[in-house]
């Protein structure tokens, strides 16, 4: 089935698009479930998800967000390096908002290959990738960590005005965004004045956006020690890394509006981009390569050793294979070993095909250990 939001036009005066779950592994804590229900309950109309470098919260969110009335928002803070194949440290933040099907896609390709093409201890992507796979997609300039907040924390303005330009050229000036962001960093209080700068200078539209990590301001606190399982320290080492203050939480539009005095544009644009957002997600049916298995599909698998049960006595073809009959939904998955198994050069560069150690109850060698 499609799933598409049918709710209520997005008109609060707020929507939260730069939001973090537990899919950002060991530095976010919001369970989407509560999330969804949070933001209903706040009569905000949609939610976002902005995972580091990872889609794997979208069905979810997807789901959950349908379930509570309000619109889903798909986007994913990536990892931006020089070069993602260069094995050095060092990249800055940027968040991406699919505006489309298309943009969905294009950010499924670039989540992946920042995992298969540019992991060095983060999935990152690089000005290459972003400009093949930036259709469909919004870009917002970034938190603390992104490129021109960075350079403009450095003194470094010419730097920041070069990259706001970049991003425009890739995204599109109507898809590309200055992010504004205040939760209480001294940082954010030296270069927000040089954002809202930037923006007017560029004519780039503003946007407010909240750094969210936790649901509560109450889960600072649990958040310190998820960072601490992060960081391999403790609690009670008083030095331990935590973030600055405890404004991390997901905030009503009132407690944004306090925040961001005197740029109500800013915080209305995220109700402008919310409404850009529309991606359908097609869930409920298993997609497999059109033409390969239909169902009760008897598929003619090679047993070069062992006897499972219930096997016939004698091969049924000259090249010593046996019918086999697979549930339907067994199907997928014996593809995709078949396939790891006859052609792992096609597989991601990572898939090991394990020594076959037992057999499984339909006739097919598996692993019992790595």
């Amino acid at each position: 089935m499609s799933e598409q939001y049918h709710g209520p036009p997005v008109s609060a005066p707020f929507v939260h698009l730069h939001v973090h779950s537990e899919y950002s592994i060991l530095d976010g804590a919001c369970r989407i479930p509560a999330l969804a229900e949070k933001a209903a309950r706040l009569e905000m109309p949609a939610v976002t998800l902005t995972d580091h470098g990872s889609l794997a919260g979208v069905v979810e969110l997807h789901r959950e967000a349908r379930k509570a009335g309000i619109k889903p928002v798909i986007g994913c803070e990536v990892y931006v390096a020089d070069d993602r194949r260069a094995q050095t440290k060092g990249y800055a933040h940027l968040t991406l908002l699919a505006e489309s099907n298309e943009g969905y896609a294009n950010l499924i390709k670039l989540c992946s290959l920042g995992y298969l093409e540019g992991y060095y201890y983060k999935p990152r992507v690089d000005w290459e990738l972003l400009q093949g796979h930036s259709k469909g997609l919004i870009a917002l300039s970034g938190c603390l960590s992104g490129r021109v907040s960075r350079a403009l924390v450095e003194g470094r303005g010419k730097d920041a005005r070069a990259d706001l330009d970049r991003l425009a050229q890739i995204f599109g000036r109507d898809s590309t965004y200055v992010e504004l962001q205040n939760a209480g960093l001294a940082e954010q209080q030296q270069i927000n004045p040089g954002l809202i700068a930037l923006a007017d200078e560029t004519g780039l539209p503003l946007v407010a956006t909240g750094d969210v990590h936790y649901l509560d301001s109450s889960d600072a606190y649990a958040h310190e020690a998820l960072l601490c399982i992060q960081s391999g320290d403790t609690l009670k080492n008083p030095d331990h890394w935590r973030f600055d203050t405890n404004e991390f939480f997901f905030k009503t539009s009132e407690e944004m509006a306090q925040d961001f005095p005197g740029l109500e544009h800013a915080l209305a644009r995220t109700l402008e981009i919310a409404e850009r957002c529309s991606v359908e997600l097609e869930l409920g049916r298993i997609l497999l390569p059109i033409g390969v298995f239909k169902a009760s599909t008897r598929w003619n698998m090679n047993i070069t050793r062992g006897t499972p049960k219930n096997r016939p006595t004698t091969p049924s073809t000259r090249n010593g294979t046996w019918p086999v009959s697979l549930p339907d939904n067994h199907v997928g998955y014996l593809l995709a070993v078949s396939r790891a198994i006859s052609q792992p050069e096609s597989c991601a560069p990572t898939t090991r095909v394990f020594p076959l150690r037992s057999w499984d109850g339909f006739g097919i060698r598996q692993s019992a250990s790595g």
